[in-house]
């Protein structure tokens, strides 16, 4: 059944109107403050909010105005219930995003009618981009090469797609794409999740040439788990709502804030390297991604060649040291990745009929098809 968020600073209006919908099958979800009703919207899939308007601290009319800036929850209908009654009143409520205004004292019939209404009317789906994770077994398997990669193709193909660097330092990434900013401006790290909106995340992106927005790298410095997780997982939700592909170079590791990543993919692309400790890692890896609800059908596999055949294994070999099938296979080309890095770009610019680019588009496919 909807999900209904109830947000009234007295206690027993909350307790009547939760107990009128509940009698309808509705869950109903209690906040007694603005601030509360906020951070439950960023925990909870809430899908109408019954909202007073004078409460302390933040009122109703500032409440709904967040919601309606922030993408994550932009489209949730928002019903104003209160005492004031006033024309002004009203006028106010509508301008500050409400869709629909009831007066106190109301009649349960009156409640329970409207909400049928707008939650009828709210069925169609909210457009949201599909968010996919990279994440290397460990360092130097060529993650970053294949994000990036795939990220310029999606977007030279007409996709409008965000780049998010969750490296250290970020350099890898701004290396490959030739751009002079490689980490975020301090001030996102001291921004509280309620306050990462639309606008807020726009004015850290930078375009490249190809059309790819990047987000600069999260992280301050090369101390991992400085991130709060729950700032991650707000600009993620936030940034997914922004493009019709939001692609995440988690790096090679999973803390806290990866964590996050991980549990907000679609599909999660594994870069291993056709070596052996690449390949025993990569099983592990693939058993913890599995206990972060990763199973194979949200699983890509890539394997990025670094050495010449005659030293890595074949295919039917690396797959049964991992214990899993490998869906796109990328082969060696160190003078190409060396160049994209020296003159600052993407390997599928540098040499879009190479066979490495072929496979990067593979890849873009792989993915394109998830948007489905």
């Amino acid at each position: 059944m909807p999900k209904i968020l109830l947000v009234d600073d007295d206690p027993k209006a909350v307790k009547l109107m939760g107990y009128i919908l509940l009698k309808e099958g509705y869950e109903v979800v209690p906040a007694l403050s603005g601030k509360e009703a906020l951070e439950l919207l960023d925990r909870e899939k809430i899908d109408l909010v019954i909202l007073d308007i004078m409460m302390p601290e933040m009122d109703g009319y500032e409440v709904c105005r967040r919601i309606r800036a922030n993408p994550a929850t932009a489209k949730i209908p928002v019903v104003m219930l209160t005492a004031k009654a006033m024309p002004e009143d009203r006028i106010a409520g509508y301008e500050a995003g409400a869709d629909h205004y009831l007066t106190k004292p109301v009649l349960p019939a009156e409640l329970v009618a409207t909400v049928k209404a707008i939650l009828a009317r709210a069925m169609v789906e909210v457009p949201k981009g599909k968010v996919i994770t990279f994440i290397g077994v460990k360092g130097g398997v060529g993650v970053t090469s294949v994000a990036v990669n795939v990220g310029v193709t999606l977007a030279r193909e007409g996709s409008k797609t965000i780049f998010l660097d969750m490296q250290p330092y970020g350099l890898a990434a701004a290396s490959q794409l030739g751009l002079p900013i490689s980490r975020v401006d301090p001030s996102f790290l001291r921004m509280k999740p309620q306050d990462v909106t639309k606008p807020a995340a726009e004015s850290f992106l930078v375009k490249h040439a190809s059309g790819l927005l990047v987000f600069p790298s999260i992280y301050p410095d090369y101390s991992v788990g400085g991130v709060p997780p729950e700032l991650v997982r707000k600009l993620i939700q936030t940034l997914s709502f922004m493009a019709d592909f939001l692609l995440i170079d988690a790096g090679s590791r999973i803390d806290q804030a990866t964590e996050e990543a991980i549990k907000e993919a679609d599909r999660v692309v594994l870069a291993v390297e056709p070596e052996p400790l690449s390949l025993k890692l990569g099983n592990a890896m693939i058993k913890e991604l599995g206990r972060l609800g990763v199973g194979s059908l949200k699983l890509i596999i890539v394997s990025v060649n670094r050495a010449r055949a005659q030293i890595a294994f074949t295919k039917q070999e690396a797959e049964a040291i991992l214990g899993s099938a490998i869906n796109v296979t990328i082969p060696p080309a160190p003078e190409l990745f060396f160049q994209s890095i020296k003159d600052g770009v993407p390997a599928v610019i540098l040499q879009p009929s190479s066979l490495v680019a072929e496979q990067i588009k593979a890849v873009a496919s792989l993915i394109k098809e998830a948007k489905s």
